[in-house]
C-alpha cells in the first residue's frame, strides 16, 4: 500500500472531509495523466513534480499531512561493494532532495 494514500486518507477522515476514490494507478505517469485531466488531487512530494501539475496545500482547503521520511538501511555485514552504493544513493538522494 502507498503511504501518501494512507496519509492522504487518514487526513481528509481526521478533518471530516468528503472524498470520492477517483483513479487506482501503479504508475506515476498514470497519475499525472489523471491529474491532467482534472480527475482529482494526488498527493505526493513536490519534489520533480511536472511544471504543469499545480501543488496545493492547506491554503486550498485539504489538510494538513505528515512529513514524509527517507530511510536508506543497511545490513550490518553488507560487503564493502554494497555499502559504497548505499553511500553514493545517500549523497546523491542529498544532493537531489537538498537536504542536509
Amino acid at each position: 500500500p502507498c503511504l501518501f494514500r494512507q496519509a492522504a486518507f487518514a487526513a481528509l477522515e481526521a478533518n471530516s472531509k468528503r472524498w470520492t476514490l477517483a483513479v487506482t494507478t501503479p504508475s506515476l505517469p498514470g497519475i499525472w495523466g489523471a491529474l491532467r485531466s482534472h480527475l482529482g488531487v494526488a498527493v505526493r512530494t513536490a519534489h520533480a513534480l511536472p511544471k504543469d501539475i499545480v501543488c496545493l496545500g492547506t491554503d486550498a482547503g485539504l489538510p494538513p499531512l505528515p512529513a514524509v521520511e527517507v530511510r536508506l538501511l543497511r545490513a550490518g555485514n553488507a560487503s564493502a561493494a554494497a555499502s559504497q552504493l548505499c553511500e553514493i544513493l545517500r549523497e546523491e538522494t542529498i544532493k537531489l532532495l537538498q537536504l542536509s
